[in-house]
């Protein structure tokens, strides 16, 4: 996977299953965050993009500092 070979992400074990595996960002992947953000708004700009992504580009628009640091908490 190239987010994870590039050290965006890491795999990890699911606590409940051993069929399921959970991806978590790395500190790098984090960094991106508020680039994607720019890029999803630009996207939106230019493009269609679907209803449940404009609803999510709405709250960034509100507080984009906000909306970054509550991303980053997840």
């Amino acid at each position: 996977m190239v987010l994870e070979e590039n050290n965006l992400i890491t795999k990890l074990d699911h606590p409940d299953s051993k069929a399921k595996v959970l991806y978590q960002l790395t500190e790098k992947g984090i960094e991106l965050f508020p680039v994607l953000i720019e890029i999803s708004l630009w996207a939106e700009k230019y493009y269609e993009i679907p209803e449940e992504r404009k609803k999510v580009l709405e709250k960034a628009k509100q507080n984009k500092t906000a909306f970054i640091e509550k991303g980053l908490e997840i």
